[in-house]
Formats: structure tokens, sequence, C-alpha cells
């Protein structure tokens, strides 16, 4: 990944990575454990993690992500409005300019999520399977 160098009397800092997770929620759950625990060991100066909802509840973890300073998208489940759902997140993309998208699922299901990230120049898309 190429990042941007800001040259400084004090040195050379790094631009920020912007990733973003999409997960059905943060409720607790093995993925979300896992996420959350990844979230909990960043450096939150250079990598900053913002999470896409795949419905409207609001789970135990954004309490959490959002004093941390994450931000948290709630989509209309795709189960209720498929159309509606994607135009939502493509949106979403459009506008924040994320660096990585982790999609996070046990199916292959979401793979719509992943070519609208790369369709819009998302420089890295990961699709991790979360499966027992």
């Amino acid at each position: 990944m190429k990042f941007n160098y800001i040259k400084k009397d004090m040195g050379v800092n790094i631009a920020m990575i912007r990733v973003l997770h999409i997960m059905s929620s943060l409720f607790v759950g093995g993925t979300e454990q896992y996420v959350m625990n990844c979230f909990r060991a960043i450096n939150q100066e250079l990598i900053k993690f913002d999470f896409c909802i795949l419905n409207e509840t609001i789970g135990k973890y954004e309490t959490e992500g959002m004093k941390k300073g994450a931000a948290i998208y709630h989509l209309i489940p795709f189960s209720r409005n498929p159309i509606k759902n994607l135009l939502q997140y493509k949106s979403l993309i459009k506008k924040e300019k994320y660096d990585v998208i982790e999609i996070h699922s046990s199916t292959s299901t979401r793979y719509f999520y992943a070519y609208i990230a790369k369709k819009y120049r998302v420089k890295k898309v990961i699709y991790h399977a979360h499966n027992t």
C-alpha cells in the first residue's frame, strides 16, 4: 500500500489509514470479539477503524467503539431492501474514501460489497471468512 508521507520538523509522519469493517452486528460473538480485540490493540493515531453494520440493531460494542472515535453506520438490512442497502453502502464508500475495507462473513453472500469497493477504487479489500 502506498502511504502519503508528510515531512515535519520533528521527523516524518504517516497519513492515517482508514479502515471500514463490514459486519452483521457489534453484539457479543466470535467475529465481534476478534474485531474489537484488534480495535483495542491498534495505534489509533495511525489507523482509524469505522464500522458498517448490516442491520439497524444497536450492539453491545457500539458505545465502546464510539468512545474511541469510530464512526458506526447502520444500513437497512439487505433482506428487507437489497437495492436500498447497496445504494446506502455505495454512498458511504464514495463519501468517506476508505483505504481498506474488511468484509466479515461466514458465507460468500457479501461479494457485492467487495465489488462496489473495488469499483470505487478502495485500495485494499479483505474478505474475511469466519466459520466454525
